[in-house]
């Protein structure tokens, strides 16, 4: 009898949060179609890329496409490079291994890069970056059973 009172709120309550998901990815590409700075939709596009982490890989990785050539655009080398990240990350789990091993070099590359003029938040924000990637790479190895690159990661 338990039982039935939990399936029966189960189904009574998964609707709400997929319809609140829904309205929330649609107000973020209103938001995405209207910006009018690469600044603002590379933002935007970020929200867009995690919603749709875990939902729907194919779209994550069309955001983080978007990401990736805006971040390039501007020479935003650690954008840039946490960009390729999330791109890796989506290709990952879209079983794309080795072109997520790619997209992890390149971020890697980018992210371990001493850029003139860097500010002391954007070397905090580095060490995020690298943490991220090296987490994500971890992953990877896991995945493809290369359990002593997945200890180094």
């Amino acid at each position: 009898m338990k039982n039935r009172r939990i399936i029966f709120f189960l189904l009574l309550v998964v609707p709400i949060f997929t319809s609140a998901q829904s309205q929330k990815i649609d107000s973020l590409k209103r938001v995405l179609n209207s910006a009018t700075t690469d600044s603002a939709r590379f933002k935007t596009d970020t929200r867009l890329a995690r919603t749709y982490f875990e939902i729907h890989w194919e779209t994550a990785l069309k955001y983080a496409d978007l990401l990736v050539t805006i971040a390039s655009r501007n020479n935003h080398h650690y954008d840039e490079a946490k960009a390729l990240d999330f791109k890796a990350y989506a290709l990952l789990h879209l079983y794309r291994f080795s072109e997520s091993f790619e997209n992890f070099q390149k971020a890697l590359q980018l992210a371990e890069t001493d850029y003139p003029g860097e500010r002391i938040w954007l070397g905090i924000r580095r060490l995020d970056i690298l943490a991220s990637i090296h987490h994500d790479m971890g992953q990877l190895m896991g995945l493809t059973h290369n359990v002593v690159q997945q200890i180094a990661e």
